[in-house]
């Protein structure tokens, strides 16, 4: 096996361990979550989607998430709060390759609860068939931080 081989071996084992620890923290299975607006990832795995709720103001969530994706300093970044639902979209650039991935959250407080907010995330990339998980761990970092920030 030569050089470039064993170096792409080691990398992809890496990522697979890495990936692993982080997890997405599940709805409670009580709750009613609402559709999630954002288009579905396609059947190729360059896509990651998933709603999360938080028992908060839907204005100090979208300041948390807002802090979390600008502080990754993405490519593009866009908050958008004059609408119903406050959406925020980012470009990010693959370093030495150059390749764009789309990330957007759209934010919906909760019909019931005033003090429930519901954030639709998705990270998508724009080529490729794989990512290697890349747009999954972008994703959870986001979260991390975004519940650093809201003391979660």
């Amino acid at each position: 096996m030569n050089l470039v081989c064993k170096a792409l071996c080691l990398v992809f084992i890496a990522l697979s361990i890495f990936s692993c620890k982080n997890t997405i923290t599940e709805t409670p299975t009580d709750m009613v979550i609402p559709e999630n607006p954002l288009p579905a990832c396609p059947e190729s795995p360059n896509c990651f989607r998933v709603t999360q709720a938080f028992d908060m103001n839907p204005d100090i969530v979208f300041k948390a998430f807002e802090n979390s994706i600008s502080s990754e300093n993405p490519f593009e970044f866009k908050a958008d709060i004059a609408m119903e639902n406050p959406s925020i979209s980012a470009i990010y650039k693959i370093p030495l390759f150059g390749w764009l991935d789309d990330v957007e959250l759209v934010f919906e407080a909760d019909k019931d609860s005033k003090n429930t907010t519901f954030v639709h995330l998705k990270s998508s990339s724009r080529e490729g068939y794989s990512d290697l998980g890349v747009n999954k761990r972008r994703i959870k970092r986001i979260l991390k931080k975004a519940r650093k920030e809201l003391n979660l």
